[in-house]
């Protein structure tokens, strides 16, 4: 296979709002970067064996019921512990500082989350459309991974339309599609929008990426103009999703530096408490409290948090005939994962790797 850096991509062009040419920008080359899955489609499905005797359509549902566990069970043990503690209050000093409700949240919440991850998963698995776009995601980031030349060449867009009138056009377009009236309005619009456009979203690859699509849209026969704004918020996920997915082993770096920083503040916590100054145990109840919702976060930004972005884009298909025609064709991925045994469950698991 030729390397990525000389072969992996081709040349697209984007338009400006007038229909002008602006900018040339690479465009990736599917073939290069091909998915390839263990036990892959050429098994024959007449020979797949299902594992625990359940049809495709049980096994779903199963794992869609699996969302409401945490829900139901973790709130009894609570209610049952804090009845116990009244009739026996505990009488050895607690680990942390976190109240007997908060650690029960802390418990429950990573399991709620991967709960809701795989019945998103089992929903984007059953929708071909949703399905597309989740896997161009996963292509993305690794062709970003195989290509450190794209990415260089993504951080540079911004200076280089930035130096003709059609491309600051253009910026102004992508703009207008990231942000659209939320950045600039109320105070509840805007932290909505910093909630769905977290800190560690690239805007250089949201901007690469949108490029790339807006040059296919363009090619729609009868279709000149650029997208109405009834299409923006879709446009925003889908893009936000692409650009979110590729940075999640540094969201999970960051889970992981959260997590390892909680466990080191354990015995300073003790220490701050059995010293009996306020002004030690006090600030580091806050700093385990805040590194506790950092954790939990990432984690939810890891798992269900990705699927939020492909849930609620409504032309669905418009976006996944987008992302086929910038990332190539999905058929083989979307076959394994269809897979009636346990090969569609190993293939959602495979896009978090």
């Amino acid at each position: 296979m030729p390397s990525p850096s000389t072969s992996g991509c081709r040349e697209v062009q984007v338009l400006s709002s007038h229909g002008t040419s602006s900018e040339k920008f690479a465009k990736p080359d599917s073939h290069a970067f091909e998915v390839v899955h263990d036990h892959g489609s050429d098994q024959p499905r007449e020979h797949s064996v299902v594992l625990d005797g359940r049809t495709h359509r049980t096994r779903w549902r199963t794992i869609d019921s699996a969302k409401y566990i945490p829900a139901s069970i973790f709130p009894a043990v609570y209610v049952v512990h804090r009845l116990y503690r009244n009739y026996r209050p505990r009488r050895l000093p607690t680990l942390t500082s976190l109240t007997l409700l908060e650690l029960y949240a802390a418990a429950a919440t990573p399991v709620l989350v991967r709960c809701l991850a795989f019945a998103d998963a089992g929903d984007a698995i059953r929708d071909k459309d949703r399905h597309t776009i989740v896997f161009a995601g996963r292509r993305l980031r690794r062709l970003l991974k195989l290509d450190a030349s794209l990415h260089q060449s993504f951080r540079s867009l911004d200076a280089t339309l930035s130096q003709t009138p059609a491309g600051r056009e253009v910026q102004a377009r992508l703009r207008w599609l990231r942000e659209g009236e939320d950045r600039s309005g109320n105070i509840i619009q805007r932290v909505v929008w910093w909630y769905r456009h977290p800190a560690w979203t690239d805007q250089s690859i949201w901007n690469g990426v949108a490029m790339l699509m807006l040059g296919e849209y363009r090619r729609k026969p009868g279709d000149t103009q650029p997208p109405v704004k009834t299409s923006r918020r879709d446009w925003d996920l889908c893009v936000t999703y692409m650009t979110t997915f590729t940075r999640l082993s540094q969201i999970e770096e960051w889970r992981e530096k959260a997590r390892n920083l909680f466990a080191a503040s354990l015995p300073v916590s003790w220490l701050a408490r059995f010293s009996g100054r306020p002004l030690l145990y006090l600030p580091m109840s806050a700093v385990q409290r805040l590194l506790l919702g950092t954790f939990l976060y990432a984690d939810w930004a890891s798992t269900a948090g990705m699927f939020q972005y492909v849930r609620r884009i409504r032309d669905k298909a418009t976006f996944a005939r987008l992302v086929t025609a910038v990332f190539g064709d999905f058929e083989k991925e979307l076959l394994d994962a269809k897979l009636p045994n346990d090969e569609g469950i190993r293939t959602v698991m495979g896009w978090f790797e």
